[in-house]
Parts: structure tokens; C-alpha cells; sequence
């Protein structure tokens, strides 16, 4: 075995994790894959096309200069494990790249090992362990380093945040500024962690703490005894000290319009630097690079993901040096700088000073401030922390609990201050149960998880038994203590210091409660019992996990006796001036102290006064301010005002935005312009912490939407966190806010007749037409809307979800058109009622409904109708989809009163298990939790997977919602009509433009434009996109829209999509298509070989295949002495099923499409001109049905060794829609590279292509797999000239006369389809290629309507050519 072997097959052991290993190894997966993700997010904005198109060659020489003097070492799998996430340590020790030491030192029962060092002239890696038989839980402090001469110029970083015992750590050293000198000193304390572990039950694998998140109590440097200390002196090989080479490159480029110089190339064992220099006359710095590194070999080289990225210069913030995995041990000889995008700061912004010594920040950003700064070696460890609106003093603590399978169970008073708690666990605050063991998930859609019986609840009630201590110090100028809790499922029970305080539910919404009289100065004893199920549970069926717990914040607030307690603010507009009315409320005397002032985002007042009583509604006292000039608020340009009351006893600040909603008939206007909501329905969901969402990453989501031009979300189905309106008020986003409330198992009662319509019927008299919830319905509603009322951003109020339509909610809409007749309100479900009574519908504004057809939208619309028309929920973005988006904007275009749509939905819910052996996540949906009642994969309908990765139906979505279109050019003049999707903003002011004319896939011609003339919001306007179109070739025009200016959220030159234009000319074809439909001239002569069974057709010497009379198709085909085919060719008419299929393919099922083959009734075959004809007539079959298709076939093979094929097919009409057609076949798997000319490169189909464009691709084919995670369906591509996939000899070629779509992927589509999850697919051997003449479109059918007939493969009859060569 040779030493890759060797490597290989040590690194295939490793992934076999003992059973007892398995949470360490996942927690430090996934403390690895928390850092990519953060990278993956954190300011990647695409830069414009001059950095899409940087690329240029190093010439450098690879060979590597080191000379081994050690000799060989024996690779041990601890190290090899050790480095298995660095490409370049790996590399190192694949080469005999590693310096052994072996020291040791035992303290205290502990023992310190050296192991091993890789080193080079500016990094060490030093490898070693901490092992213990007397300590479970050692931690270490992080090493201390003396270093000869300055300790300067270096930072350190640490592989672990904790220490398996035995396990091997990297400490990483770099050298940034000076060479690894020839010794150093190391020392590091080791301490016992074992208070973190006492008496808490151990987490399940979807943990807070699998996320990298360590929960620490509350004062944990008290609790860090050290136990021994160890210092080790480490003495380097020059042999490894002097490897690197450093080579002088001094080339400038434009990136972006930035002038960049890449100066020099310092290639190390361990990695590579970059060394740039800029232009003084830059108007930007270069913050981030997005780039790779390529050889002459294929092989890539990325940037570093653990330890240092890149460095800057501490007078700017530009970026000076780049870190990439290193080349060092490649055999290429050159390498290609690919840059794919940057992310620039404008010279002109405001900067920061941090002084780290004094711990202190000059003029910092509103809200932020310096939490620490401790210097450790020589570098620093900073924290900053963005400032609440108040102190949180109970934020992600650690809380013991002890869990209850029956409320039954719970007989001890574990309330009482007395009441010992030694025996409970501990979960993390905010945390779910079911995230650490405690009960188990289960996801439902529909139907409720218990028995249909409101009021009543299972009598074995599940509960945890929740205690926390906390210090408190009363304030005599704030005696007032206020406790809140924002979200508890499904109700709680509070006591505080053994005395009773209260009870609240409503889940997602915030109950407060007074515990002046209950809280002390010092130690105070919070206990909190919640329960699985109540009442409430039955308004709470929403399509979700059931998640129960303490899943948001818990704070306590001190105050004055007399203070604001409640205002309400208002705007209106009145042409050149706005205004402000604030209406209030006041407990105590208050009101006549309060001073207000508004203040623009500069820090000027703009309007300042007091409160007035007024005798208006439920408020007491008023205030009403004119601003003059004013910024309005709306999702392109943000603005917000600030409004400060101030008090003698404390100063509240809010944010206000200048805003009018008005609806004008079926028209809605915002701001006096008809606006259109290109919105998304939004859950709180992630795979590791479920309904725990914290700021960051509600954060991460909405900044997602923005990059991706929607300008709307809805709060699907309850009120989120406060903060969550927060940023869309600062971020510019359209809410619907809706209230916590559905009850939508009821339409799962059990009724004889189980038509639609009866089942319609009886669906709201259990709950929404009752009157006995005419309380609890309007509780959900106020709780809305009190809470979220002064919040700009929320221009609809949505009284629930899916719940059927009844007095209820009469009296909801009621009560808030009445409270605030500034919004509008929606509610989809009115649209489902009995028919035993009139229902009053006057104070719906806006006519909401779920996934119409496109013939019920233009019903309504031609009825003139009075109120507008909402998508609520439209193309259900389930898996592979959704395939309609395109239609519905164009729809939505059309129509005034049609004002938008929600796609549903953002995310896919899962919950995340861990890595499989084969490095792919495990994600649980319904039934993966051994739960009997659950709704499956309904659960993964989202625009991105669980960890945020976009779905292809994201970037579809992007392109078409666009800013700018364009809808017509004239190829003779170069004139072009542009369309402004935009509602506000000038389109001249926002983008620009850069467009290329493509020939073959070839960029011929690239020109840069900025709008001159204005195009307003829904306007049009002309411009000139001249190109020179030659007479050969297939010739695109694509117009790139790029941000001009930049915004909060992305920077300029952010691409914002794209147009694509087909030209035309007098020869339209790809060339290299019409290249591969020519017939190559040769000497070989065709021979035929006949008998019962088989063709045998040999074409010269090295040419042989094998056709097979029974099925009409070739089973062999061999060139070179060399079968390429590992299974006979088929006729091909299944697809694995996408989750958009899930309706259509029972038909399929029963049509037994899935179990379909090809037989033949006659061939013939003759030689005619040189060239091999067979004919015959065939049909596509199954199992216990009649004939689903029937075709001629003809076949001719050319002496070249081509082979063309038409095929006539006719289709009995009885059976479905075709899931496809074409042929496939099962390659040897060294054709693993494509190339195609079609759309690419992500996955395209007939309806679902707007992400990608007409181009030259390629890829390995492994890349053209997108892993959903139910499989299924995946990565064709559609309107294809030609394909060639390349193996290590020789190459297969497909082309058409007319396009033609094809897969290639290492899957079968009957491995897709048995595989529940993607982490379970097993490659087949072979790559396995359809050619296809069409696939059936993806629509959304999963929660949709019906495919377009235009998309459907339903033709009763049709004609498949295509071409095949090898060679």
C-alpha cells in the first residue's frame, strides 16, 4: 500500500466513530461547520462583473524545493484525524511532512503530550494532547508563548474549545511579519470542567451546545481551579524553518474600479499568502476577497477556513494579505487566480478608533459598545455587543428543570424557596425541551396531536418543573419591577420567592408581570411550570414543529412609580409636511413631566413637546407634531425618525417612520403609489435551536430577503420577537403581522362525508363560528397589535391562519379597524364559512387567499372587483421547486388590484442530528422521531435549507423579481425598452448596467452604462444596447443590473439579476453543435454481425456495438477495447418523484410508470451508403397495463461510429402526463466531467429556468447533484445544443437539431426515490446520463394548483432526434 493509500484508507477508519465518541466528534463538527456558516453570510456580497471576470496565471514552478532529511514516520491515525479539515496539513503529513517530538509531563494525575509539529518559515502547528484517569471534563487555558526576541508580529489559535481526553489539539502559531524562530516556550494551566456537567441531563445531538455555543453559569472564572500547569520548550528543524518561497508576481487589475496590485506569492508548506498593494486614488477598501486558487490539473485551492484568513493594515481597513490553502506539494507547474466577487468600504465612511489598552471606544454606533478586550501573547481577543433596549438579566442562562411525563407526576412543591434541587437537570433560557432530551419532537401540518376535544387537553399533561436563582439590587428611582417572558409554549405558572405571581399563555406573545411585591435585594428564587397542552393548544395549530419550553427572552424591568406606560404613534401625510400624532397612557403622575422631541437620523430635532389630555379612545393625554420636508419610510429608502420621551424618572426611545397606508377601492397605495409585495411567509426555525431565534439570526434572514429583492414578509402564523420588527423597520420590509392564532385541525374531524365542500362546512363550528371563543380569539388579536402598533414597518394586520371563518373573527376585525384604522387587515380563511347564517365581511380590506389558480384570479378580476386580491401563500417552495414564479409575476404584473404575494415559504424545518459517515448532515423531518401521528416532509417547503444554503428556487426568485426588465429590444437600432419594477425609487439612481454579447457561449462584447434619463417607480424608459451580432453562432444578449450606490445592506455593484435576449443571425446554430452533427470523414467500414438476439455492428478495428433485437436499444458499446456502458440502454419515462409531484405521482404509481421497460416487436437492418440502418418498432411497457406508448425507431450508425436516433411516439391517452422521455444510460464512471451548452449552471426544466442562463458550463458531475433532503428529482438541464462528457480516454458526445435537456448524475432515479434522506443515497458505480426530449415542468403542486397545461409532457404524440458519439 502506497502512502495516499495508506492516508486514505486510515481516513475511511476514522469516519467509523466508536458509538461512545459520537457527541464529541458532532460537536466539534459542528463547532467547525458554525464558523463556515458564519463566513459563508458575513459580508459575501457578489462584486460587479469586472471581479466575476478577474482571472489571470501565476507561472510559478510548484516543484517542491523541500528535501526530506527526516525520513519516514509512521502515520498515526490521531493525527491524521487531527488534520483532516486542512487541506494543507493534510498534504503535509500525506508527504512525511511532520517533525515528531514526543515530550511529556505529568501533574497532578494529569499528563501533557508533544506530539508532533508541522512547521515551516511562518507557521507551526504544534499537536498535542491532555490525558486523565482521576478528571472527566479538563479544560485548558489558552497557551502562553515566550518568544525570542519581540513579541510581536504573531497571533495564536486553538482547534478545540474543550479537550477530549486523550484527543489531539492543534495550537496554531502564526508568524505574520517575521520568520518562526528557531525555539519558543509554551505553557498552558489545565482546570476541571466538571460543574458544567454535574447533574444535567446530556443534550440531545440538536443541541444549543452542538452549535458551538458554550453555556457557562454565571460567573465561570470562579469556578476555573487550576490543576496543574505544564511548559514545554519547542526546538524547530531548520529543515522545516526554511521551507517557503516567496515569488514576485506585480500585477495590477481593476476589480470593481478599484486599481489592485497583486505584488508577490509566498508559498508554504502550510499555506499561501497574497500580497496586494492599491492605488492611492482608490475610492474604496478592499474588505473581503472572494477567490480561489486552480492548477493545470483541475486542482482548486480555497481560502483558509479555520485560523487566519487574512490580514490588513492597521492605518486602514484594507485588506493586504490573503490566506489560501497551500499547493506546496502539487506537481503543477502554474496557477490561476480566479476572483469571484469583493466587498469594498467606501473611503468616505466613518470610522471607529478603539483604544484596547484603556478598553475604550471613541464615538462608537448607536446601540454598540466594548463589552472586553483581554491581550493574549501577542494579539488581542475583542468583544462587542450591540446594546438592548433595556438590560436582559436573565439572557441564555443556565435553569434547572426537571422534566414531567404526566402533570400528574409533579406531587413535590418545587416552588418553595426551601425545595431541593439537586436531583434536576439543567436546560439552557431561551432553550426547547425537546432540544435536550426532554420529550420528543414531532412535526404535524394539519391535523392536531391530540384528540379534537376543545377545551380539554390530555389528562397526562407533560410539564417541566423550571428553577433559577438570581441576584437583584432594588433602585429607589426605579422600585418598579416588571418580569417578562416573550414567548412560552403552550402556558406557564409563575412563582417568585415560594410566592404565587401568575399564570399566562398565547405562545408567541410577551406576559408580563408585576413582582414589585415579590422580588428583594440579593438572592431571589424565580420557578416556572409549563405545560405541554392547553386551551390554548387548539389556536395553535400551526405547520410547525411542536416545540415546547421557555423559547424566548426573560428579562426583568425596573421602573418608576410613574411612568409612560403605553403610547401609540401615528403619521399622516399632507404633501410637503407630515404629521405625528401620539396618543398615551400613564400609570402614576407622569404625563406632565414628559418632555418628546423627534430627531432625524443626523441627531437634529425636527419637532419637540409635550402630551395633552384628551378624552379620545383608551388613551388619556395626546401629542401632535408637524415635521416639515419629510423622509418617508418604505422599503427602498428606509428612513427612520427617532422620538425620545423623557421623563424625570427614565428616557424611552422608539423609532418612528413616516409612512400612509390607504386603499383606494382594489388598489393598494403606500405613501400615495401603488405598491406590489414581492414578499415570503417566515417561521422561527432552525435545525439546532428550533423556535429559540435569537437576533442574529433573524438578523441573517432578513438580510437574505433583501440580497434577493424581496421587499415583504409575513409573520406566518404568529407574532415574532420584537427585535424581528425592529430590523424590518431598519432594514425596509412590508409586514403582515399576524396574530397568534390557528385552529386548523378542525377541518380534520371526522365526518361520513369526506367531500371538500362538506368538510367546508362543518369546518368553523367547533371554534371559529362558536361564540365561547369569541375571548380567546380577541385576547390573540390584542396581544398582536398592542405590542407591534408603533412599528412602521407593519402595513397589515392578518388576524390568523387557516382557521375557517366565523363570529370570532367578526369581532376580531371589529375591534382593530376600530383601534387602528390607520392599516389594513387581511385574513385568507374568511374565504371558508358555513352556510347557515350572512357573514360580515365590511372590515376585511384585503381579500387574502392560499395557492389560486391562474383561471380564479382572473375571475375575480374580471368582476371589477371592490377589494384587493392577496397571494397570501403562493408557489409552494417544497424541494425541487417551485416551477411557476415566472407566471405569477407576470400576473401579478397585469393586474392593479392583484398586489402581490407571499411565497411559502423561507426555510426548510428540520432538525439537525449530526454528520453522517459519508459527511453529509443528517436532518430529521415528521416520522423521523418515531412520532405515530406526523405530516412527513411537508415541513421542507423552504426558499433555503435548514443551515440557510439557498435553494436554486431562491435564485429563481431573485432574477425574476429584478429590479428592472428589459421588455423589448430592436436588434437593428440597439434600442431597448426598460421597465422600473421598483415602487419608489428612480431607477437612474439605483442601478447600472452592464451588458455582454455572448456568441456560443463566448463573451464577444462588454459595455458598461449609467441611466442618464430618469425611469421612475413603474416607469419606463428607452436606452441603447448596440452590438455587432455575426452571421455564425447561437448569440445571447444578457443585460446585468448592478446597485449604483450601495446600501445599508449590500454593497455597490451588488448584482441584482440579469435579462437574457436571444439574437438572431443567419446561422442560429451552436457551431460546436453543428461541429458534432457532422459526420467525421474515415476509412473504417461498417460490417454486420446478425443473429436472433443481437446486431453486431463493427466499425473498423476498434469499434464494436451490440444492439439488442428484443428491446430495440444497444446494449454494448465499445471503442478502444474499452465497454463504456455498464447496463443496456433503456427507454426512459420515470423521474424520481419531486415533492411538487407528490399529487401526480400516485397516478404515475398506478399507471406503473415506475416499473416501465422497452420491448421490440421486429427490427430490421441493412447497409445503405456506407452507413448501418436499423428500424424497427417498439413500445414502452409495464406490469398489469396495456401499452403506454408505442414507437418507431430508427437508428443509423455512421462509419465515423455515430449513432443517430429518431424516434415517432404515440401515447395512450388514457395514461397521465409523462414524468419524461428520453433515453438513459449507465456510463462508466470515468465520464465524471460535462460539458454542455444549455442553461446552467444550476438545475433548469421547462418552468423553472430563470436562475441560470444559455452559456458553455462545466462541471464534475457529482456538482450537478443538488442534495435536497428528501430525495428526489434533480440538476437536468433544459434547451441543450450539445453535451460531452469526458472520461480518462475518451469522450461521449450528445446533439441535437433541436435542444434537448439531459441529467447526469452518480444516482439512480430509483435510488432517489426509495431514500427518505439524502445522507442515505449510495452512488450507483456509474455515472447515469438521461437524454431526454422533454421532462413534465416542476410546478408547485405539493400545496398548489395543478401544472400549466404549457409545461405539462402530455403531447399524445411526438418526434425525439438526437446524435451520440464516442471517440
Amino acid at each position: 500500500m502506497n502512502r495516499m493509500d495508506e492516508y486514505t484508507a486510515l481516513l475511511a477508519e476514522l469516519e467509523q466513530t466508536p458509538e461512545e465518541l459520537d457527541n464529541t466528534v458532532n460537536k466539534a463538527l459542528n463547532r467547525k461547520n458554525a464558523l463556515q456558516k458564519k463566513r459563508r453570510f458575513l459580508g459575501t456580497s457578489l462584486g460587479g462583473l469586472a471581479a466575476c471576470f478577474a482571472t489571470f496565471v501565476l507561472l510559478v514552478n510548484l516543484s517542491t524545493p523541500f528535501a526530506r532529511a527526516c525520513g519516514r514516520i509512521p502515520l498515526l491515525a490521531d493525527l491524521a484525524k487531527a488534520v483532516s479539515w486542512s487541506p494543507s496539513l493534510s498534504a503535509a503529513v500525506e508527504n512525511d511532512y511532520v517533525q515528531p517530538l514526543r515530550l511529556s509531563q505529568s501533574q497532578n494525575g494529569i499528563t501533557a503530550r508533544v506530539e508532533y509539529l508541522i512547521v515551516d518559515r511562518k507557521q507551526v502547528d504544534v499537536f498535542f494532547s491532555i490525558r486523565s484517569d482521576d478528571y472527566a471534563h479538563l479544560d485548558l487555558e489558552h497557551p502562553k508563548l515566550t518568544v525570542p526576541g519581540e513579541q510581536e508580529g504573531y497571533s495564536t489559535s486553538l482547534s478545540s474549545y474543550g479537550v477530549e481526553n486523550g484527543d489531539l489539539i492543534d495550537f496554531r502559531i502564526d508568524f505574520m511579519n517575521r520568520d518562526v524562530p528557531d525555539s519558543l516556550t509554551m505553557t498552558f494551566g489545565v482546570y476541571d470542567n466538571k460543574h458544567l456537567y454535574e447533574n444535567q441531563k446530556p443534550p440531545a445531538q440538536s443541541s444549543v451546545a452542538d452549535y458551538g455555543v458554550e453555556l457557562l453559569s454565571d460567573n465561570p472564572k470562579e469556578q476555573r481551579k487550576i490543576l496543574a500547569t505544564f511548559t514545554f520548550e519547542l526546538r524547530f528543524d531548520p529543515t522545516y524553518t526554511e521551507q517557503g518561497t516567496v515569488i514576485d508576481v506585480g500585477e495590477t487589475f481593476l476589480l470593481d474600479g478599484q486599481s489592485v496590485t497583486l505584488t508577490e506569492a509566498e508559498i508554504y508548506p502550510t499555506h499561501l499568502r497574497l500580497n496586494f498593494d492599491y492605488d492611492p486614488a482608490n475610492t474604496a477598501w478592499l474588505t473581503e476577497l472572494n477567490f480561489y486558487l486552480e492548477n493545470e490539473r483541475g486542482e482548486r485551492f480555497n481560502g483558509i477556513v479555520n485560523g487566519i484568513s487574512a490580514t490588513g493594515n492597521p492605518d486602514d481597513p484594507s485588506t493586504d494579505s490573503v490566506w489560501l490553502d497551500s499547493p506546496y506539494f502539487s506537481t503543477g507547474e502554474h496557477l490561476t487566480l480566479h476572483v469571484t466577487g469583493a466587498s469594498w468600504i467606501d473611503k468616505g465612511q466613518e470610522r471607529v478608533k478603539v483604544d484596547l489598552v484603556k478598553g475604550m471606544i471613541e464615538a462608537p454606533p448607536q446601540g454598540v459598545r466594548l463589552e472586553w478586550a483581554e491581550k493574549r501573547n501577542a494579539g488581542w481577543v475583542v468583544s462587542f455587543s450591540a446594546g438592548a433596549r433595556w438590560e436582559k438579566t436573565m439572557h441564555y442562562q443556565i435553569w434547572k428543570i426537571r422534566f414531567y411525563e404526566s402533570i400528574y407526576d409533579l406531587q413535590e412543591k418545587f416552588y418553595e424557596e426551601s425545595y431541593d434541587t439537586n436531583g434536576f437537570g439543567e436546560i439552557p433560557v431561551p432553550g426547547i425541551w425537546q432540544n435536550f432530551g426532554y420529550d420528543e419532537h414531532q412535526y404535524t401540518n394539519v391535523r392536531y396531536p391530540i384528540p379534537l376535544d376543545p377545551p380539554y387537553v390530555p389528562q397526562d399533561n407533560p410539564c417541566g418543573a423550571y428553577v433559577h436563582e438570581f441576584e437583584y439590587e432594588k433602585d429607589e428611582h426605579a422600585p418598579k419591577a416588571y418580569l417578562n417572558f416573550e414567548g412560552v409554549d403552550s402556558c406557564f405558572y409563575v412563582w417568585l420567592n415560594g410566592c404565587y405571581v401568575g399564570y399566562s399563555q398565547v405562545s408567541h406573545c410577551t406576559s408580563e408581570f408585576d413582582v414589585t411585591d415579590y422580588i428583594r435585594s440579593g438572592k431571589n428564587t424565580l420557578a416556572v411550570l409549563v405545560l405541554k397542552w392547553c386551551d390554548g393548544t387548539y389556536l395553535e395549530d400551526q405547520d410547525k414543529f411542536r416545540m415546547t419550553g421557555i423559547f424566548r427572552d426573560v428579562y426583568l424591568l425596573k421602573r418608576p412609580e410613574a411612568v409612560l406606560y403605553d403610547y401609540f404613534t401615528t403619521t399622516k401625510l399632507l404633501g410637503s409636511t407630515a404629521d405625528v400624532e401620539i396618543c398615551a397612557k400613564f400609570l402614576g403622575s407622569a404625563a406632565e413631566t414628559v418632555n418628546i422631541r423627534i430627531q432625524d437620523m443626523d441627531g437634529n430635532t425636527v419637532a419637540a413637546g409635550g402630551f395633552k389630555e384628551t378624552a379620545e379612545g383608551e388613551y388619556s393625554h395626546k401629542a401632535v407634531f408637524t415635521i416639515m420636508e419629510p423622509k418617508l419610510w418604505n422599503p427602498e429608502t428606509p428612513y427612520l425618525y427617532q422620538v425620545v420621551f423623557e421623563t424625570e424618572g427614565e428616557v424611552i426611545t422608539d423609532r418612528i417612520g413616516l409612512r400612509e397606508v390607504k386603499r383606494d377601492g382594489s388598489v393598494i397605495y403606500i405613501n400615495g403609489v401603488k405598491v406590489k409585495f414581492n414578499g415570503v411567509n417566515r417561521h422561527d426555525s432552525d435545525p439546532v435551536t428550533g423556535a429559540v431565534i435569537s437576533i442574529e439570526q433573524a438578523d441573517l434572514d432578513l438580510k437574505m430577503m433583501k440580497a434577493n429583492n424581496f421587499n415583504a414578509v409575513r409573520s406566518s402564523h404568529y407574532p415574532n420577537a420584537p427585535y424581528f420588527y425592529q430590523l424590518c423597520d431598519e432594514y425596509g420590509l412590508f409586514v403582515i403581522a399576524e396574530a397568534d392564532n390557528e385552529s386548523h385541525g378542525t377541518q380534520s374531524q371526522y365526518l361520513k362525508n369526506q367531500e371538500w365542500d362538506n368538510v367546508v362546512e362543518h369546518w368553523n363550528k367547533r371554534i371559529s363560528n362558536n361564540p365561547d371563543f369569541i375571548p380567546a380569539t380577541m385576547d390573540r388579536t390584542k396581544l398582536c397589535v398592542y405590542r407591534e402598533k408603533n412599528r412602521p414597518c407593519i402595513v397589515m394586520w392578518s388576524m390568523g391562519n387557516e382557521c375557517g371563518y366565523g363570529c370570532t373573527f367578526e369581532e376580531a376585525l371589529k375591534w382593530t379597524k376600530e383601534f387602528d384604522p390607520t392599516r389594513l387587515t387581511t385574513y385568507e380563511s374568511a374565504f371558508y364559512q358555513s352556510s347557515d347564517r350572512e357573514y360580515d365581511y365590511s372590515n376585511i380590506d384585503v381579500v387574502g387567499r392560499m395557492y389560486p389558480a391562474f383561471s380564479e384570479i382572473e375571475e375575480y378580476m374580471e368582476k371589477d372587483p371592490e377589494k384587493p386580491f392577496l397571494l397570501v401563500e403562493y408557489c409552494h417552495a417544497m424541494g425541487n421547486g417551485p416551477g411557476d414564479l415566472e407566471d405569477y409575476f407576470q400576473f401579478i404584473q397585469k393586474y392593479d388590484a392583484l398586489c402581490g404575494g407571499f411565497v411559502w415559504e423561507w426555510c426548510d424545518h428540520a432538525i439537525y442530528k449530526g454528520k453522517a459517515e459519508n459527511g453529509k448532515g443528517i436532518y430529521y423531518y415528521g416520522g423521523d422521531h418515531g412520532e405515530e401521528i406526523h405530516d412527513g416532509n411537508f415541513c421542507m417547503d423552504g426558499l433555503v435549507y435548514p443551515d440557510r444554503k439557498p435553494h436554486v428556487g431562491l435564485k429563481e426568485y431573485k432574477n425574476i423579481y429584478r429590479p428592472a426588465r428589459v421588455l423589448h429590444y430592436d436588434q437593428q437600432t440597439g434600442e431597448a425598452v426598460l421597465h422600473n419594477y421598483l415602487n419608489y425609487v428612480d431607477l437612474k439612481d439605483y442601478i447600472y448596467l452592464i451588458y455582454e454579447m455572448s456568441v456560443d457561449g463566448d463573451a464577444k462584447y462588454v459595455a458598461h452604462i449609467n441611466l442618464d434619463e430618469s425611469i421612475p417607480a413603474h416607469g419606463e424608459g428607452k436606452i441603447k444596447l448596440p452590438v455587432s451580432v455575426p452571421d455564425k453562432g447561437k448569440c445571447y444578449l444578457r443585460v446585468f443590473y448592478y446597485l449604483k450606490n450601495g446600501t445599508p445592506l449590500m454593497q455597490p455593484d451588488t448584482l441584482l439579476g440579469f435579462d437574457e435576449i436571444l439574437l438572431t443571425n443567419a446561422d442560429g446554430r451552436n457551431q460546436k453543435a453543428a461541429e458534432l452533427l457532422t459526420e467525421t470523414e474515415t476509412d473504417d467500414i461498417l460490417t454486420v454481425e446478425e443473429n436472433d438476439k443481437f446486431f453486431t455492428i463493427h466499425a473498423g478495428q476498434k469499434t464494436t456495438y451490440v444492439f439488442n433485437r428484443l428491446t430495440g436499444l444497444f446494449e454494448g458499446l465499445n471503442v478502444n477495447g474499452k465497454e463504456i456502458l455498464d447496463r443496456p440502454m433503456e427507454l426512459n419515462i420515470w423521474r424520481a418523484p419531486t415533492d411538487n409531484d407528490r399529487k401526480i405521482k400516485l397516478e404515475w404509481m398506478n399507471a406503473h410508470y415506475d416499473q416501465s421497460y422497452a420491448r421490440a416487436y421486429e427490427t430490421f437492418c441493412n447497409i445503405e451508403n456506407g452507413q448501418v440502418h436499423i428500424t424497427g418498432t417498439m413500445s414502452v411497457s409495464a406490469p398489469t397495463v396495456q401499452r403506454i406508448l408505442n414507437v418507431k425507431a430508427e437508428w443509423i450508425i455512421t462509419p465515423d461510429g455515430a449513432i443517430r436516433v429518431k424516434m415517432n411516439v404515440k401515447r395512450d391517452m388514457e395514461f397521465p402526463m409523462l414524468p419524461r422521455f428520453g433515453i438513459r444510460l449507465f456510463l462508466d464512471k470515468e465520464f465524471d466531467n460535462a460539458e454542455y451548452y444549455g442553461i446552467g449552471p444550476d438545475e433548469s426544466y421547462v418552468d423553472k429556468k430563470r436562475s441560470g442562463h444559455h452559456g458553455r458550463h462545466c462541471a464534475e458531475i457529482h456538482e450537478m447533484h443538488e442534495d435536497y433532503l428528501r430525495p428526489q428529482e434533480n440538476g437536468s438541464h433544459t434547451d441543450c445544443d450539445y453535451l460531452i462528457l469526458k472520461g480518462a480516454d475518451l469522450t461521449f458526445a450528445a446533439a441535437g437539431e433541436k435542444t434537448f435537456s439531459f441529467n447526469a448524475s452518480p444516482y439512480t432515479q430509483e435510488e432517489l426515490t426509495t431514500k427518505k434522506h439524502s445522507y442515505e443515497l449510495q452512488p450507483c458505480g456509474s455515472t447515469v446520463l438521461c437524454l431526454d426530449y422533454a421532462q413534465n415542468g416542476i410546478g408547485s403542486n405539493s400545496c398548489g394548483p395543478e401544472l400549466s397545461e404549457q409545461y405539462r409532457l402530455d403531447a399524445e404524440e411526438f418526434d425525439f432526434e438526437i446524435k451520440m458519439t464516442i471517440k
